[in-house]
């Protein structure tokens, strides 16, 4: 039976009375994960979408993007609060041992190229300030891999979220770039090429990525939240939201205000400069820098407690598992390493995470619909809005798998 009141990251259980020490309590990981997704990758992705087509054809797609993964997330958010055993278990009890090993694989393969893609964001940040790739990349593999060495999530939370607040220094950054919605680049979204499928394809999948439905799910299970603690943890989730819609804007502007045919994330920076002011240049090398380390942690955690949660039979997972560790040592390890690669193109690298994103999501959305309606979820389980939006989320993605491979 859960006790009356709120278990808090170290264990302890608040009285229900102290409404605002129990949503201090709560808050976190709903805006870690959706502050996450604005990670450098999709930053770079943003900023070469905004440089090549400007903002007025990918804006609204962002905005409703946003709004649908709102509606994913708080499914995962009560999957992770209803069910008795971690998602990836459930799986593999409800669904089968050959989906839940096969939604591993694919969390894995694309945790790694978006890993990839973060490295790569860093490494343009750290070489714009005069840093250069054989020392930028193991440089930002160190930051990362000191923040990860607290045994303490909730400390790992903590400096995840402060990081997630710096980001909003972009907000003033996108009225400095001078930028009119209604502007665009000249001939850059005329008509419907392959590569602006390709573009489109990225935004939605970085809109919403599967490691995003686990991290929420295992961080609402890891920090014993129950039905009672609904309202507050949704409210964590949408100042993540409004975190995650008012970052991401503000980077597809600023990148609209320097409009380039050929993006190439150091350039870019530099014309930047020259266009508006240094100070905004400098502010976004910082921001990519920071969205790095952040979707670093997240994603990397989450490759780790899938993967532990999938293979261990059953058994329980500690909080401070040594496995865990070596799993996302390994992880952000190779991807850093994967960057090293001679001519490997940054936005390439950060797109293309999310166009794989993207195409994977679809087997995510079906097994967390299919868990969200279980028996066991009683009255968390899911009404007819969240499993219309979810049915809808599921065909968009499968509809944009199918435009890229057509076009």
């Amino acid at each position: 039976m859960q006790p009356d009141g709120v278990v808090d990251g170290a264990g302890r259980v608040l009285p229900r009375s102290m409404k605002w020490v129990r949503c201090l309590a709560i808050v976190g990981p709903g805006i870690l994960v959706m502050a996450g997704d604005n990670d450098a990758g999709g930053l770079l992705a943003y900023l070469g979408t905004g440089a090549r087509y400007g903002a007025h054809l990918f804006l609204p797609l962002l905005l409703a993007m946003v709004a649908v993964t709102l509606v994913v997330q708080d499914t995962a958010l009560r999957v992770g609060m209803g069910l008795p055993q971690p998602l990836p278990v459930m799986v593999r009890t409800s669904i089968g041992r050959g989906w839940a090993q096969l939604l591993a694989v694919q969390l894995t393969v694309q945790n790694w190229f978006t890993l990839v893609s973060e490295f790569a964001g860093m490494a343009v940040a750290l070489m714009y300030f005069g840093i250069p790739l054989p020392l930028a990349v193991p440089a930002s593999l160190l930051l990362v891999l000191g923040l990860l060495q607290t045994r303490s999530y909730r400390s790992v939370e903590r400096v995840g979220i402060l990081l997630a607040v710096l980001n909003l220094a972009l907000l003033p950054a996108a009225l400095w770039s001078r930028h009119r919605l209604g502007w665009a680049v000249p001939g850059g979204a005329r008509s419907l090429s392959p590569e602006l499928v390709f573009f489109a394809v990225g935004m939605i999948g970085n809109a919403m990525a599967p490691w995003m439905v686990f991290f929420q799910a295992q961080a609402a299970r890891d920090r014993g939240l129950g039905p009672r603690d609904l309202v507050w943890a949704r409210l964590d989730l949408v100042v993540g939201g409004l975190f995650n819609a008012a970052v991401a804007s503000a980077v597809l502007l600023v990148g609209a205000a320097a409009p380039t045919h050929a993006f190439a994330p150091a350039t870019f920076l530099s014309t930047l400069a020259r266009r508006t002011s240094p100070m905004l240049s400098a502010l976004i090398a910082l921001a990519l820098l920071d969205a790095g380390i952040l979707a670093c942690v997240t994603v990397a955690l989450t490759t780790a407690w899938n993967a532990v949660d999938t293979w261990s039979g059953g058994r329980p997972r500690r909080p401070d598992d040594p496995a865990v560790r070596r799993l996302y040592r390994a992880a952000l390890a190779t991807a850093a390493l994967a960057v090293w690669i001679p001519g490997a193109p940054p936005t390439l690298l950060a797109v293309g995470a999310q166009v794989v994103s993207a195409v994977l999501m679809p087997t995510v959305l079906v097994t967390l619909l299919l868990l969200a309606n279980l028996p066991a979820m009683g009255k968390l389980g899911n009404g007819l809005f969240s499993n219309s939006v979810g049915i809808l989320a599921t065909l968009l993605f499968a509809g944009a798998t199918v435009a890229l491979i057509l076009g």
